[in-house]
């Protein structure tokens, strides 16, 4: 589904298209009342990205993954809807890999929504108590956040490179 730029989330528009997700929230957000700041997340270049700060002190991290690139706008750099549902993949199998060796909770966050309509994600914490983010107490480590951030970028690609360029990806491949 096209995300269009009238249905892109703000500051301003969270706490509305929370309020028709309460019951997909439940345990996580329990009231639109409960929020008591919205902020964007500033620095990426592709998502749009917000944290939520409830009044128990509790952070909700959205993001959302538009069919272009964010800096650019919907006139810029297009990109597939699926890449969202692609990236949703390879979390479930970073997760599934790091399980085995007990290591998924300390070094993945907690996805605990996910909108393929709208194309928004939702992290809350680790299973320790670290929010995700706003925190500079991140128990993944760079050179780990750059590992798993690299695979999934080159999973990407290489999906959008063999969706888009598929007789080029073949050559490519053998090379």
């Amino acid at each position: 589904m096209a995300v269009t730029p009238a249905k892109i989330l703000t500051a301003e528009t969270i706490p509305a298209y929370l309020a028709e997700r309460l019951n997909d929230l439940k345990g996580v957000v329990d009231s639109v009342d409960a929020i008591a700041k919205v902020e964007p997340i500033t620095g990426g270049n592709v998502n749009y990205a917000f944290c939520i700060t409830l009044d128990d002190g509790m952070k909700l991290f959205l993001k959302q993954a538009p069919e272009f690139v964010a800096i650019f706008g919907p006139d810029g750099f297009p990109l597939t809807s699926e890449r969202m549902q692609r990236e949703m993949d390879v979390y479930t199998e970073w997760q599934s890999i790091l399980a085995k060796g007990g290591e998924a909770a300390q070094m993945l966050p907690d996805i605990c929504y996910f909108d393929s309509k709208h194309l928004v994600s939702g992290s809350n914490s680790f299973e320790n108590g670290h929010s995700l983010c706003c925190s500079p107490n991140m128990l993944v480590t760079n050179a780990l956040q750059t590992l798993i951030g690299t695979m999934t970028i080159i999973f990407l690609l290489s999906y959008y490179l063999r969706a888009q360029y598929g007789r080029y990806y073949a050559i490519l491949g053998r090379l």
